[in-house]
């Protein structure tokens, strides 16, 4: 008897104590919440990353590819040109622009495309989302419709944009960035005046920037 009852309360004891050792309803709602905000934290914190990262990535590649053009005038790259022979003048519009197999210029009666290195060098042109590798056949030191090469000089992921270009040509608001062989002497909007060019890239979901400099003088190309 004695030791049934001592069962007993033993049973209640342990009831009692694993009643209050649980979790109530209250605890359970404030752990809850507080796991959900670390996961939104975290998983916020990584997105940011990931958007820093493609942000980087675009604007490292830029700059490689804008090197990529110097490096192509400097070493003398040839062309593919229309070039005229010695009765045509070069008054034609097709003359020395970019031609099959690198261009889609179709050259004119008196005009033959061959391969030359052209003039003028390489250069981008830069018209607000549009970005362009160009040859400068005609040594203009500005883009020309028919110039343009065919691959781009980069893809910039969809949420990348070309926020700025700095300085801007005043007749049409674009900026040309020409690499004159041999040196190669880097032409701003066909001058060389200006001592810096600046792109300045943005990520559109996180609104962070990044800004590739084209030092003139130097001819230094690097990403801030």
């Amino acid at each position: 008897m004695v030791l049934e009852y001592m069962k007993s309360i033993h049973a209640i004891r342990y009831t009692l104590y694993a009643i209050r050792s649980g979790f109530t309803l209250l605890e359970l709602l404030v752990s809850v919440g507080i796991f959900a905000v670390i996961t939104t934290a975290v998983v916020f914190n990584f997105r940011v990353g990931e958007q820093s990262d493609t942000l980087r990535l675009a604007s490292e590649e830029m700059a490689s590819n804008l090197r990529n053009i110097q490096v192509m005038s400097a070493t003398g790259k040839r062309a593919s040109l229309c070039l005229p022979d010695s009765r045509t003048t070069t008054s034609d519009p097709t003359a020395r622009k970019l031609c099959a197999p690198q261009g889609g210029v179709t050259c004119n009666p008196g005009l033959t495309c061959k391969l030359q290195v052209p003039t003028g060098g390489y250069g981008v042109h830069i018209s607000g989302t549009i970005i362009l590798g160009f040859v400068d056949g005609d040594d203009d030191h500005r883009y020309d419709s028919g110039e343009e090469l065919a691959s781009p000089v980069v893809r910039l992921p969809r949420e990348v944009i070309v926020e700025e270009a700095q300085p801007l040509s005043a007749a049409d608001s674009t900026l040309d960035l020409v690499f004159r062989p041999p040196t190669p002497n880097l032409f701003i909007n066909g001058e060389e005046r200006e001592l810096v060019a600046e792109l300045v890239l943005k990520h559109t979901k996180s609104e962070q920037r990044k800004t590739i400099v084209i030092r003139r003088i130097s001819g230094r190309i690097e990403v801030e």
